[in-house]
């Protein structure tokens, strides 16, 4: 076996390249696939309501971008070859104080921004009273993480080994390719989907094409048609 860093190993393990392993990465799709469609009986059992989807998806990715911030700094002190162990464990530190920053900060900004779109859509909807932003916020937490946690484990599975392979190999300088920032763009949109959907009082119907995007990009239903295909040749 050829003499590889410990992240380009790791990297080639998640990527599928040819190092005489186990082929990993043409599971992912049936993965997101499964996650998919347990999240949907749950939703469909438990009757999840618009509001928890969206505090799931909140919670979901300030879990995987923890997640990936560890991992990219981890890889990024592993390739400074030259540099002493004492200067790579305080730059990491420095990148990954940065980094939590970066991600608390936004994901503060997204949380106000459910609170005030599902508190809106509760006074149009039932008449409820407007509150103060921000007043029923822990109990929302508390009350997704204690209730929703099944959801991290479903969007753990079906995200994380793009998290990771994303991880190890983007500079951490650029934090505008780190793909929990790109994550978070996507989950603004399907909230922008969601919101119309719960407006029309689809009940928890409304859930299901968000969660199908969510779960199953296109990338992801290419690939397995694409195995489909290859089986009935």
């Amino acid at each position: 076996m050829p003499c590889w860093s410990v992240p380009t190993v790791f990297a080639k393990i998640i990527a599928d390249e040819d190092m005489g392993l186990p082929r990993a990465q043409s599971w992912e799709p049936w993965v997101r696939l499964a996650s998919f469609l347990v999240t949907l009986w749950l939703a469909t059992r438990q009757r999840w309501s618009a509001r928890e989807l969206a505090w799931s998806f909140w919670m979901a990715g300030l879990m995987l971008g923890g997640i990936y911030l560890l991992v990219n700094q981890a890889a990024e002190s592993l390739r400074q070859e030259v540099a002493s162990w004492r200067s790579r464990i305080t730059s990491a530190l420095q990148s990954l104080a940065g980094g939590f920053f970066l991600l608390l900060f936004a994901y503060a900004i997204f949380a106000g921004f459910l609170d005030v779109i599902f508190t809106m859509i509760a006074w149009d909807l039932t008449g409820a009273p407007l509150e103060p932003v921000t007043r029923s916020l822990p109990a929302t937490l508390s009350r997704t993480l204690t209730e929703r946690w099944p959801f991290l484990i479903t969007s753990g599975l079906s995200q994380l080994p793009a998290y990771v392979r994303d991880a190890l190999s983007v500079d951490s300088s650029d934090f505008t390719r780190f793909l929990f920032v790109r994550d978070l763009l996507r989950m603004i949109v399907l909230i922008f989907i969601l919101v119309p959907l719960v407006l029309f009082q689809l009940g928890f119907f409304a859930l299901y094409p968000v969660l199908f995007v969510y779960f199953l990009p296109l990338d992801s239903l290419r690939q397995i048609g694409g195995q489909i295909a290859g089986l009935l040749r």
